[in-house]
């Protein structure tokens, strides 16, 4: 019994330790939590939002976030019924060149990278990208990517993000 009561006290730490990195929240609201509720949470936190649209997404601009100034902070919602459920969070710097969209890049995963341990990784056409965290509906999986991209803007063609999500599609790496 004794030994028993030792393997278990010796194996609490690490089964603590790989729950350590696990995303349920950012910015101050838990992934599953409805619509509404974050609506609430995010505008006394950030002011009005820059758009919503129709329960499925909450954009707010110009907003910091663990040390670094991000342009949009856009969080999406999956629905099911009548319900909606928090399953996706993008914190973006838009820029209009690919080599400032780089520099912000590595600014984030700086900052991230005081959290959470990186992943580096590489795109088939050698861009990097780093993953990290533990998705919560699949331990496989990371629970966020950061990555260089094409932004929807034209007159900031490039984005670094940092993108945090696990609904369906969502979460990142093998």
């Amino acid at each position: 019994m004794k030994k028993l009561f030792l393997s278990l006290l010796l194996l609490l730490p690490l089964t603590m330790m790989a729950q350590d990195d696990v995303i349920r929240s950012i910015c101050g609201v838990r992934f599953g939590s409805n619509f509404n509720s974050c609506r609430t949470t995010l505008n006394n936190k950030y002011g009005e939002p820059l758009y919503e649209n129709d329960g499925e997404e909450l954009c707010y601009s110009f907003q910091s976030v663990n040390g670094l100034q991000y342009d949009f902070l856009t969080f999406t919602f999956s629905k099911s019924g009548r319900n909606t459920y928090l399953n996706q969070v993008e914190l973006e710097i838009v820029c209009e060149t690919r080599a400032e969209a780089s520099q912000h890049l590595t600014e984030i995963v700086n900052a991230w990278s005081n959290v959470y341990d990186l992943v580096k990784k590489y795109e088939d056409d050698g861009t990097a990208y780093w993953c990290g965290g533990t998705n919560p509906l699949n331990s496989d999986r990371y629970g966020f990517i950061i990555e260089l991209a094409r932004s929807e803007l034209e007159s900031y063609p490039w984005k670094a993000s940092i993108t945090f999500g696990y609904g369906d599609g969502y979460g990142y790496g093998e």
